[in-house]
């Protein structure tokens, strides 16, 4: 009997451990991290789930709530689930591709740039769908206080102000940034920027995109400088996109500060979202839309320059102190101001024709030859001031033969000297 009792126990806990396979947590590593695989709930109720200890808290309420959902909400938690799976799967993935790109050099990262692209892509899409499945979820609790800290290069008092409004926001469903600050930023300082102070930025010996996106600082050392969003494009309005993504809110900021003020804005965010699910114990804070209601930090650190300091020059002052004047330190006059010079003795005297014609000539000129306007004007303005060719040679430190080919551009248009 005793033995036949032994076999029918072992029979019985075989068949016992047979059946509930399902139950087993399978461990398993991958892009170097442990996970555990393993179905939770029963019967046809039941969910296949993989986490991280950090994803188990998160799995295990999102299961939760989908056993107590009512049976039309029921849909929207399920598909959070499968959300969330396909979110932790694609950022794993991401991060093993980019451990394994580290160790390769340079050529072989290079090749492997479009596969790196197409993961890369799948996980922006994986995070806009966690972002609109989580913010489809009810709110279970609401917290206090929802606050931005800001890095110390940001100004306190404007983000206050639109936290005030409701507009500080932030959400992982937006589509992928497609800003052309840069762009923008040059078009804009070129419409605010005078002729004159253009002009002596050339005189300066700088190119244009330097006299728009200056590469120094307010002493004169030489800084990479980006054009950056005073409110970050990160906490943008929703349905209100591209409020901040306008001239009023462009500056130049050094470009290490720039991507420090960047990086510390998007580790915050995560912060604050974990603290806001842990205090509140509603996790899709981790994912849903939110609006700051309260504004923390900031300061005045970095190295920068505003839209208006470029359109008066200032840093131009700062460049010809740092590097030297131009030989004449004057403003160049527009073609407007040449037009309205006085040269009733002066103009007898050089052989000029009426100020009509040379305001004529030179606007015909500057058309025909944007990249030599600063020049033309130039010439014109010394001989109005009665400088002889020699001195104005001299004075724009050009050769003979280029003197001679502007002389033959003024002539041309009319434009006797």
């Amino acid at each position: 009997k005793k033995g036949v009792k032994a076999v029918a126990g072992k029979g019985k806990a075989a068949v016992e451990r047979l059946l509930g396979w399902w139950g087993v947590r399978q461990p398993f590593k991958q892009g170097g991290k442990p996970h555990t695989l393993y179905f939770k709930g029963s019967g046809k109720s039941s969910v296949l789930v993989m986490h991280s200890k950090q994803e188990q808290v998160v799995s295990d309420w999102l299961v939760a709530r989908r056993e107590a959902a009512t049976p039309p909400m029921r849909p929207f938690v399920e598909e959070a689930l499968v959300a969330y799976a396909r979110f932790n799967l694609a950022r794993d993935n991401l991060e093993a591709l980019r451990t394994e790109l580290e160790a390769l050099p340079a050529p072989a990262q290079q090749a492997r740039r479009p596969e790196y692209e197409t993961v890369y892509r799948i996980f922006s899409a994986s995070l806009r769908d966690l972002g609109r499945t989580f913010s489809a979820l009810p709110v279970d609790a609401e917290p206090e206080r929802i606050v931005l800290h800001l890095s110390r290069f940001k100004q306190r008092a404007l983000y206050q102000q639109h936290a005030r409004s409701g507009r500080l926001q932030h959400s992982l469903q937006r589509p992928q940034r497609q800003t052309n600050q840069l762009e923008s930023w040059r078009r804009h300082a070129r419409t605010e920027m005078t002729m004159e102070w253009m002009d002596y930025g050339r005189r300066l010996g700088l190119p244009d995109n330097r006299i728009l996106v200056p590469d120094w600082d307010r002493n004169g050392a030489r800084t990479p400088m980006q054009v950056d969003h005073r409110i970050e494009w990160q906490v943008r309005p929703l349905g209100d996109e591209r409020s901040l993504d306008e001239p009023w809110n462009y500056e130049l900021l050094d470009a290490q500060s720039n991507r420090v003020s960047g990086a510390s804005i998007d580790r915050e965010i995560r912060a604050e979202r974990q603290r806001i699910a842990t205090e509140t114990g509603d996790h899709s804070w981790l994912a849903r839309d939110m609006t700051f209601t309260s504004v923390e930090g900031g300061g005045n650190s970095g190295r920068r320059w505003s839209l208006e300091d470029i359109a008066n020059g200032e840093h131009l002052k700062v460049y010809a102190r740092r590097y030297g004047a131009p030989a004449s330190s004057g403003a160049l006059p527009s073609a407007e101001k040449l037009a309205a010079a006085q040269n009733d003795g002066s103009q007898a005297a050089s052989g000029l024709q009426d100020r009509a014609g040379i305001e004529v000539g030179l606007r015909s000129l500057v058309r025909r030859y944007p990249a030599q306007a600063s020049q033309i004007r130039a010439v014109v303005a010394l001989r109005l001031n009665e400088r002889s060719w020699n001195d104005v040679r001299s004075e724009l430190g050009i050769s003979a033969a280029e003197l001679k080919r502007l002389r033959e551009l003024l002539s041309s248009a009319g434009v006797r000297l």
